[in-house]
Protein backbone atom coordinates (compact mmCIF):
# COMPACT_ATOMS: atom_id res chain seq x y z
CA UNK A 1 0.00 0.00 0.00
CA UNK A 2 1.53 3.73 -0.87
CA UNK A 3 2.17 6.20 1.50
CA UNK A 4 -0.48 8.13 0.17
CA UNK A 5 -3.08 5.21 0.71
CA UNK A 6 -1.57 5.00 4.14
CA UNK A 7 -1.97 8.92 5.49
CA UNK A 8 -5.78 8.46 3.30
CA UNK A 9 -6.86 5.54 6.14
CA UNK A 10 -4.82 6.99 9.34
CA UNK A 11 -6.96 10.06 8.80
CA UNK A 12 -9.85 8.35 7.88
CA UNK A 13 -10.09 5.98 10.95
CA UNK A 14 -8.78 8.79 13.36
CA UNK A 15 -11.74 10.70 12.35
CA UNK A 16 -14.13 7.82 13.26
CA UNK A 17 -14.81 8.81 16.86
CA UNK A 18 -16.10 11.91 15.29
CA UNK A 19 -19.26 9.93 13.54
CA UNK A 20 -18.97 6.63 15.20
CA UNK A 21 -22.21 7.34 17.36
CA UNK A 22 -25.09 6.20 15.35
CA UNK A 23 -28.57 7.70 15.74
CA UNK A 24 -29.90 5.60 18.27
CA UNK A 25 -27.45 6.94 20.45
CA UNK A 26 -27.82 10.09 19.36
CA UNK A 27 -31.43 9.96 20.44
CA UNK A 28 -31.02 7.68 23.58
CA UNK A 29 -27.83 10.78 24.88
CA UNK A 30 -30.49 13.32 23.83
CA UNK A 31 -33.59 11.76 25.61
CA UNK A 32 -31.30 11.54 28.82
CA UNK A 33 -30.11 15.26 28.41
CA UNK A 34 -33.12 16.89 28.12
CA UNK A 35 -33.86 15.45 31.77
CA UNK A 36 -30.64 15.66 33.18
CA UNK A 37 -28.73 18.87 32.58
CA UNK A 38 -29.56 22.39 33.90
CA UNK A 39 -30.39 24.77 31.22
CA UNK A 40 -32.61 27.72 30.67
CA UNK A 41 -32.99 29.55 26.91
CA UNK A 42 -35.48 31.20 24.41
CA UNK A 43 -37.64 29.00 21.90
CA UNK A 44 -39.88 29.20 19.54
CA UNK A 45 -43.03 26.85 18.69
CA UNK A 46 -44.57 27.70 15.33
CA UNK A 47 -47.59 25.49 14.04
CA UNK A 48 -49.37 26.41 11.05
CA UNK A 49 -49.36 30.22 10.90
CA UNK A 50 -48.86 30.71 14.50
CA UNK A 51 -46.01 31.35 16.39
CA UNK A 52 -45.32 31.38 19.82
CA UNK A 53 -41.61 32.94 21.60
CA UNK A 54 -41.75 31.33 25.17
CA UNK A 55 -38.75 31.15 27.88
CA UNK A 56 -37.59 27.97 29.62
CA UNK A 57 -35.45 26.80 32.59
CA UNK A 58 -34.76 23.81 33.66
CA UNK A 59 -32.98 21.88 36.50
CA UNK A 60 -32.72 18.35 37.55
CA UNK A 61 -31.57 17.72 41.21
CA UNK A 62 -32.20 14.59 43.59
CA UNK A 63 -35.18 15.88 44.73
CA UNK A 64 -36.34 15.16 40.42
CA UNK A 65 -36.81 18.02 37.97
CA UNK A 66 -37.93 21.39 38.06
CA UNK A 67 -39.07 23.52 34.91
CA UNK A 68 -40.32 26.88 34.27
CA UNK A 69 -41.90 28.23 30.77
CA UNK A 70 -43.26 31.60 30.79
CA UNK A 71 -44.61 32.98 27.02
CA UNK A 72 -42.67 36.05 25.75
CA UNK A 73 -45.51 36.94 22.93
CA UNK A 74 -49.14 36.60 22.54
CA UNK A 75 -51.37 36.27 26.24
CA UNK A 76 -49.23 35.78 29.06
CA UNK A 77 -49.03 32.70 30.38
CA UNK A 78 -46.75 30.53 33.09
CA UNK A 79 -46.41 26.85 33.67
CA UNK A 80 -44.53 25.39 36.91
CA UNK A 81 -43.91 21.76 36.67
CA UNK A 82 -42.10 19.44 39.39
CA UNK A 83 -42.77 15.85 39.69
CA UNK A 84 -45.83 15.58 40.78
CA UNK A 85 -47.49 19.01 40.10
CA UNK A 86 -47.92 21.21 36.89
CA UNK A 87 -49.44 24.64 38.11
CA UNK A 88 -50.79 26.79 35.33
CA UNK A 89 -51.36 30.47 35.60
CA UNK A 90 -53.46 32.82 33.40
CA UNK A 91 -52.77 36.44 34.26
CA UNK A 92 -55.77 37.65 31.53
CA UNK A 93 -57.92 35.30 33.55
CA UNK A 94 -56.64 35.87 36.81
CA UNK A 95 -56.69 32.24 37.28
CA UNK A 96 -54.08 29.42 38.70
CA UNK A 97 -54.94 25.61 37.58
CA UNK A 98 -52.94 23.03 39.74
CA UNK A 99 -53.10 19.55 38.17
CA UNK A 100 -51.91 16.54 40.30
CA UNK A 101 -52.31 14.32 38.09
CA UNK A 102 -49.57 11.33 38.48
CA UNK A 103 -47.15 11.33 35.83
CA UNK A 104 -48.89 13.64 33.38
CA UNK A 105 -47.81 13.25 29.97
CA UNK A 106 -49.11 16.71 28.10
CA UNK A 107 -46.28 17.09 26.38
CA UNK A 108 -46.86 21.02 25.45
CA UNK A 109 -45.95 21.24 29.40
CA UNK A 110 -42.19 21.28 28.13
CA UNK A 111 -39.42 21.79 25.71
CA UNK A 112 -39.48 20.20 23.15
CA UNK A 113 -42.60 18.30 22.15
CA UNK A 114 -40.04 15.47 21.00
CA UNK A 115 -40.47 12.67 23.55
CA UNK A 116 -38.75 9.43 23.46
CA UNK A 117 -40.48 6.68 25.54
CA UNK A 118 -39.59 3.60 24.51
CA UNK A 119 -35.87 3.66 22.14
CA UNK A 120 -35.60 -0.39 21.49
CA UNK A 121 -39.46 -0.21 20.00
CA UNK A 122 -38.52 2.72 17.51
CA UNK A 123 -36.88 0.33 14.18
CA UNK A 124 -39.98 -1.61 13.86
CA UNK A 125 -41.56 1.64 12.86
CA UNK A 126 -39.59 4.18 12.35
CA UNK A 127 -35.93 4.53 9.68
CA UNK A 128 -33.53 6.41 11.67
CA UNK A 129 -30.86 8.72 9.45
CA UNK A 130 -28.08 10.14 10.36
CA UNK A 131 -27.36 13.38 8.18
CA UNK A 132 -23.71 13.36 6.51
CA UNK A 133 -23.48 16.95 7.48
CA UNK A 134 -23.92 18.86 10.88
CA UNK A 135 -26.02 22.05 11.00
CA UNK A 136 -26.43 24.99 13.73
CA UNK A 137 -28.68 26.23 16.01
CA UNK A 138 -28.45 29.14 18.07
CA UNK A 139 -25.03 29.44 17.27
CA UNK A 140 -24.10 25.67 18.33
CA UNK A 141 -23.20 22.55 16.31
CA UNK A 142 -25.53 20.27 16.01
CA UNK A 143 -26.10 16.50 14.48
CA UNK A 144 -29.36 15.87 12.24
CA UNK A 145 -31.29 13.23 12.72
CA UNK A 146 -34.71 11.80 10.65
CA UNK A 147 -37.00 10.06 12.23
CA UNK A 148 -39.04 8.52 9.10
CA UNK A 149 -42.48 6.03 9.49
CA UNK A 150 -42.24 2.67 7.74
CA UNK A 151 -46.29 3.26 7.36
CA UNK A 152 -49.06 5.90 7.29
CA UNK A 153 -50.19 5.70 10.94
CA UNK A 154 -47.58 8.42 12.30
CA UNK A 155 -45.80 11.43 11.47
CA UNK A 156 -42.02 11.78 10.81
CA UNK A 157 -39.74 13.85 12.64
CA UNK A 158 -36.31 16.17 12.04
CA UNK A 159 -34.02 16.23 14.84
CA UNK A 160 -31.32 18.58 15.38
CA UNK A 161 -29.29 17.22 18.25
CA UNK A 162 -26.08 19.59 20.22
CA UNK A 163 -22.73 18.29 19.37
CA UNK A 164 -21.47 18.55 23.19
CA UNK A 165 -24.41 18.86 25.17
CA UNK A 166 -26.37 16.24 23.42
CA UNK A 167 -30.02 18.87 23.88
CA UNK A 168 -32.07 18.82 21.91
CA UNK A 169 -32.22 22.16 19.65
CA UNK A 170 -34.96 21.94 17.07
CA UNK A 171 -37.67 19.20 16.30
CA UNK A 172 -39.39 19.35 13.17
CA UNK A 173 -42.49 17.42 12.80
CA UNK A 174 -43.66 16.70 9.45
CA UNK A 175 -46.59 15.23 7.96
CA UNK A 176 -47.29 12.96 5.42
CA UNK A 177 -45.71 14.51 2.29
CA UNK A 178 -42.75 15.83 4.34
CA UNK A 179 -44.13 19.54 5.26
CA UNK A 180 -43.26 20.74 9.29
CA UNK A 181 -46.44 21.12 10.45
CA UNK A 182 -45.13 22.42 13.89
CA UNK A 183 -41.73 23.34 14.93
CA UNK A 184 -40.04 24.37 17.93
CA UNK A 185 -36.57 25.79 18.08
CA UNK A 186 -33.88 27.36 20.79
CA UNK A 187 -32.88 31.00 19.31
CA UNK A 188 -30.46 31.30 22.71
CA UNK A 189 -29.54 28.94 24.48
CA UNK A 190 -27.16 28.41 28.48
CA UNK A 191 -26.02 25.76 30.47
CA UNK A 192 -25.56 25.58 34.60
CA UNK A 193 -23.89 24.01 36.70
CA UNK A 194 -26.66 24.37 39.55
CA UNK A 195 -29.95 26.65 39.34
CA UNK A 196 -31.42 28.54 42.35
CA UNK A 197 -34.67 28.01 43.94
CA UNK A 198 -35.51 31.47 43.17
CA UNK A 199 -35.55 30.72 39.47
CA UNK A 200 -38.46 28.98 39.38
CA UNK A 201 -40.43 31.31 41.44
CA UNK A 202 -43.64 32.33 39.24
CA UNK A 203 -43.30 35.89 37.58
CA UNK A 204 -46.83 36.37 36.47
CA UNK A 205 -48.57 35.50 39.39
CA UNK A 206 -51.08 37.83 42.02
CA UNK A 207 -52.59 37.77 45.72
CA UNK A 208 -56.12 38.01 44.03
CA UNK A 209 -55.76 35.18 41.33
CA UNK A 210 -58.51 32.57 41.65
CA UNK A 211 -57.27 29.04 42.82
CA UNK A 212 -58.70 25.24 40.50
CA UNK A 213 -57.41 22.32 41.57
CA UNK A 214 -58.03 19.18 39.26
CA UNK A 215 -59.34 16.35 40.94
CA UNK A 216 -56.57 13.95 41.50
CA UNK A 217 -56.41 10.56 39.20
CA UNK A 218 -56.52 6.99 40.32
CA UNK A 219 -54.96 3.85 38.58
CA UNK A 220 -58.10 2.05 37.16
CA UNK A 221 -58.52 -1.25 38.75
CA UNK A 222 -57.70 -4.37 36.61
CA UNK A 223 -60.78 -5.69 36.57
CA UNK A 224 -61.85 -2.70 35.31
CA UNK A 225 -59.43 -1.74 32.93
CA UNK A 226 -61.41 -4.96 30.15
CA UNK A 227 -64.83 -3.18 30.00
CA UNK A 228 -63.60 -1.14 26.88
CA UNK A 229 -61.19 -2.94 24.50
CA UNK A 230 -59.88 -2.09 21.22
CA UNK A 231 -59.96 -4.09 17.56
CA UNK A 232 -57.62 -2.82 14.42
CA UNK A 233 -55.49 -0.77 16.73
CA UNK A 234 -52.75 0.70 14.75
CA UNK A 235 -49.49 -1.65 15.09
CA UNK A 236 -46.91 -0.90 17.64
CA UNK A 237 -49.23 1.41 19.67
CA UNK A 238 -49.31 0.01 23.77
CA UNK A 239 -51.20 1.24 26.32
CA UNK A 240 -49.06 2.66 28.92
CA UNK A 241 -51.17 4.16 31.19
CA UNK A 242 -55.03 3.91 32.47
CA UNK A 243 -56.19 6.10 34.88
CA UNK A 244 -59.79 7.36 35.89
CA UNK A 245 -61.31 10.95 37.58
CA UNK A 246 -63.91 12.80 38.14
CA UNK A 247 -65.08 15.59 36.96
CA UNK A 248 -67.65 18.30 37.60
CA UNK A 249 -70.33 18.71 40.73
CA UNK A 250 -72.23 15.71 39.56
CA UNK A 251 -68.15 13.79 39.50
CA UNK A 252 -68.91 12.17 35.98
CA UNK A 253 -66.77 9.33 35.89
CA UNK A 254 -63.77 9.88 33.38
CA UNK A 255 -61.87 6.64 31.59
CA UNK A 256 -58.46 7.87 30.04
CA UNK A 257 -56.24 6.06 28.44
CA UNK A 258 -52.50 6.59 26.56
CA UNK A 259 -50.89 4.70 23.83
CA UNK A 260 -47.85 5.23 22.52
CA UNK A 261 -45.54 4.19 20.13
CA UNK A 262 -42.08 4.79 21.37
CA UNK A 263 -42.73 8.30 20.40
CA UNK A 264 -46.08 9.34 18.70
CA UNK A 265 -48.59 9.63 22.12
CA UNK A 266 -52.51 9.00 21.39
CA UNK A 267 -54.83 9.58 24.53
CA UNK A 268 -58.39 7.78 24.65
CA UNK A 269 -61.13 9.75 26.73
CA UNK A 270 -63.92 7.72 27.67
CA UNK A 271 -66.76 9.36 29.88
CA UNK A 272 -70.66 9.31 30.12
CA UNK A 273 -72.69 11.03 27.25
CA UNK A 274 -74.24 13.94 28.15
CA UNK A 275 -76.53 16.74 26.34
CA UNK A 276 -75.04 18.61 23.66
CA UNK A 277 -72.31 16.04 22.36
CA UNK A 278 -72.59 15.64 18.85
CA UNK A 279 -72.11 11.99 17.88
CA UNK A 280 -69.03 12.58 15.32
CA UNK A 281 -66.70 15.10 15.76
CA UNK A 282 -63.25 15.73 13.51
CA UNK A 283 -60.75 18.27 14.53
CA UNK A 284 -57.26 19.44 14.33
CA UNK A 285 -54.59 22.07 15.16
CA UNK A 286 -51.45 21.94 13.86
CA UNK A 287 -49.98 18.55 14.17
CA UNK A 288 -52.87 17.59 16.69
CA UNK A 289 -55.80 15.57 15.74
CA UNK A 290 -58.72 14.62 17.28
CA UNK A 291 -61.79 12.50 16.69
CA UNK A 292 -65.04 12.38 18.54
CA UNK A 293 -67.94 9.97 18.60
CA UNK A 294 -70.84 8.30 20.99
CA UNK A 295 -71.06 4.45 22.25
CA UNK A 296 -73.05 2.55 24.25
CA UNK A 297 -73.98 5.76 26.29
CA UNK A 298 -70.12 7.03 26.51
CA UNK A 299 -68.67 9.78 24.73
CA UNK A 300 -65.72 8.71 23.15
CA UNK A 301 -62.35 10.97 22.48
CA UNK A 302 -59.73 10.39 20.41
CA UNK A 303 -56.50 12.91 20.06
CA UNK A 304 -52.98 13.06 19.61
CA UNK A 305 -50.17 14.16 17.09
CA UNK A 306 -50.63 11.71 14.72
CA UNK A 307 -52.32 11.74 11.16
CA UNK A 308 -56.41 12.08 10.85
CA UNK A 309 -56.44 8.49 9.72
CA UNK A 310 -55.16 7.33 12.88
CA UNK A 311 -57.28 8.85 15.35
CA UNK A 312 -60.49 7.78 13.90
CA UNK A 313 -59.11 4.05 13.40
CA UNK A 314 -57.96 4.01 17.13
CA UNK A 315 -61.62 5.31 17.90
CA UNK A 316 -63.73 3.34 15.44
CA UNK A 317 -60.95 0.33 17.25
CA UNK A 318 -62.83 1.29 20.74
CA UNK A 319 -65.17 -1.22 21.89
CA UNK A 320 -67.21 -1.88 25.39
CA UNK A 321 -66.37 -5.27 26.27
CA UNK A 322 -69.85 -6.96 26.69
Amino acid sequence: MSRFHLVTVSVYLLAQPLWAMDSAQLLQNMSEAMHSKNYSGTFVYRHKNKVETLKIIHRNTEQGINERVVTLSGKPREIIRDESVVTCIWPDNKMVLVDKTPHNTNRKNRFPGFVLKDLDRLPAYYDLVLAPKRSRVASRAAYVVDVKPKDRFRYGYRLWIDEEAFLLLRSDLLNESGDAVEQVLFTELQLYDTLPDEAFAPELLAADYEWRETGQATMAKSDDSVRWQTTSFPPGFQLLKHQRRHKGKELVSVEHMIFSDGIASVSVFIEQKSKGKSATRKAGRGALNVYGKQLNGHHIVVLGEVPGSTVKLIADSIELNQ
